[in-house]
C-alpha cells in the first residue's frame, strides 16, 4: 500500500503547527504571569490571570479544531466533484452525447460506494449539484467569514495580553528588574514579541494554500508584516524602560506611549477578520477593511510612533530607533496605497452604488403612486 494513503500529511502538519502554537503560548504566559506574581506582593488577585490564559487556550483549540475540520471538508468535497467531472466525461465519450450523472454524495469515496454502480439521473442535475457543490466551497456566512474564529480568538487574546503589559509597565516592574538578571528586561521583550510567533501559527493552522502560489504568498506577506508591526511596537515599549532608553518621561507622555503600543497588538483582528472573509485569500479581499486597516495602521501606529521617536531624538537626546525609518516608508506607502484605494471606492459608489440607490428610490416613487388616494 502506498506510503501517502497511511498518512494524513494534512493532519500531521496541523497537529504540528498547534502543538508549537500551544508550547509558545504556554511559554509566554508563564513568562509574563511570573513577571506579574513575583513584584506583585502576592496578591491574591493576581492568580486570575490563569483563568484569563485558560479561556484562550480553549479559544486557540477549538479555532485550530473547526479550522481543520473546516479544510478536510473542504478537501472531500473538490475530490468529490473532481470525480463528478470524471464521470461525466467518460459518459460522454461512451455514449457520444453529454449526460448528467449521479449526485455528489452518491460518489463520496467516504461512503464507501462504488461510483461506476450508480445510475445517470435527468438532464441539468449535474448543473444543479455543480452549483450546489461550488456554493458549498464559498464561506456561507457574509459578514463573519469563514472561520471567525480565528479573529475571535486573536482579539481575547490580545485583549488580554494588553492587559498584563498595561499593569506590567504601569507597576514599574520593567524598571525594577536588573538588566543582568536571567529575567532581566531582555527576556521580557523576547516573551512579549513572542506574539508575532503565535500569530503566524495560527494563521499557519487556518489555510492549506499550496506553496509558491499567489494565495500562499499573499497570506507569507501577511504574516511578515504583522511580526514586523509586534517587534516595532516591542520596541516603541523601550521607551519606557529606564535601564534601556535611559530617559524620563512625564507620567501623561508614559501612558501614551503605552497607549500607542497597545494598541499594535490588537490591530491584527482586522487583518485576521478580512481573510477570514475571503476564505484566505482564496477570494478577493474587501476593499473597505482593507482600506481601514491601512489607515487605522497609519494613524494609530506609524504616524505616532514616527512623531514620538523624532520629538525624544530631538528633546532628549536619546538613540534613534531603526524603526523610525520603517514608520517614515510605511507611512508614504500607506499613503499612496489609501489614495488608490479611495478612487476606487468613489467609482465604485459612482457606478455601482449610486445608480442602485437611485434606482430603489424610483421604484419606491413609483409605488407611492400607484397608493388609492383617500
Amino acid at each position: 500500500m502506498d506510503m501517502k494513503s497511511l498518512i494524513d500529511w494534512h493532519l500531521a502538519f496541523h497537529i504540528g503547527d498547534t502543538i508549537l502554537l500551544f508550547f509558545v503560548y504556554l511559554c509566554q504566559v508563564g513568562l509574563l504571569n511570573y513577571y506579574i506574581l513575583k513584584y506583585s506582593d502576592g496578591e491574591l488577585a493576581l492568580y486570575f490571570w490563569f483563568l484569563g490564559d485558560f479561556v484562550i487556550f480553549v479559544a486557540f483549540a477549538l479555532a485550530m479544531f473547526w479550522s481543520y475540520k473546516y479544510l478536510k471538508n473542504k478537501r472531500r468535497k473538490k475530490k468529490n466533484q473532481e470525480m463528478l467531472e470524471r464521470l461525466k466525461n467518460r459518459a460522454n465519450n461512451e455514449n457520444g452525447q453529454p449526460h448528467d450523472v449521479i449526485s455528489l454524495s452518491s460518489v463520496s469515496e467516504s461512503m464507501g460506494e462504488d461510483p461506476l454502480s450508480l445510475k445517470v439521473k435527468r438532464p441539468g442535475a449535474l448543473r444543479d449539484q455543480k452549483k450546489a457543490s461550488h456554493s458549498s466551497l464559498v464561506p456561507s456566512k457574509k459578514y463573519t467569514g469563514a472561520l471567525p474564529m480565528v479573529y475571535t480568538s486573536w482579539l481575547l487574546y490580545s485583549i488580554i495580553l494588553v492587559t498584563k503589559v498595561a499593569v506590567m509597565f504601569k507597576a514599574e516592574i520593567p524598571n525594577i528588574i536588573q538588566p543582568t538578571d536571567v529575567f532581566g528586561p531582555q527576556l521580557l521583550k523576547v516573551s512579549i514579541a513572542s506574539s508575532s510567533v503565535i500569530f503566524i501559527l495560527l494563521v499557519a493552522g487556518h489555510h492549506d494554500a499550496n506553496i509558491n502560489t499567489f494565495r500562499s504568498q499573499f497570506i507569507l506577506n501577511l504574516c511578515k508584516s504583522v511580526a514586523f508591526e509586534i517587534m516595532d511596537s516591542v520596541d516603541f515599549l523601550t521607551i519606557l524602560i529606564l535601564s534601556l532608553s535611559r530617559i524620563t518621561l512625564p507620567f501623561w507622555f508614559e501612558n501614551t506611549v503605552l497607549g500607542f503600543a497597545c494598541i499594535n497588538f490588537i490591530l491584527p483582528t482586522v487583518a485576521l477578520y478580512n481573510l477570514s472573509l475571503s476564505d484566505f485569500a482564496k477570494e478577493e479581499q474587501s476593499l473597505p477593511v482593507t482600506s481601514l486597516y491601512k489607515l487605522l495602521h497609519l494613524v494609530l501606529v506609524n504616524i505616532p510612533y514616527f512623531c514620538i521617536r523624532v520629538y525624544l531624538w530631538d528633546g532628549y537626546g536619546s538613540d534613534i530607533s531603526m524603526f523610525t525609518i520603517k514608520n517614515a516608508i510605511s507611512i508614504l506607502l500607506a499613503l499612496r496605497s489609501l489614495w488608490s484605494d479611495l478612487i476606487i471606492l468613489w467609482n465604485v459608489f459612482l457606478v455601482v452604488v449610486l445608480p442602485r440607490a437611485n434606482k430603489v428610490g424610483d421604484s419606491n416613487g413609483t409605488q407611492l403612486e400607484l397608493l388609492p388616494k383617500p
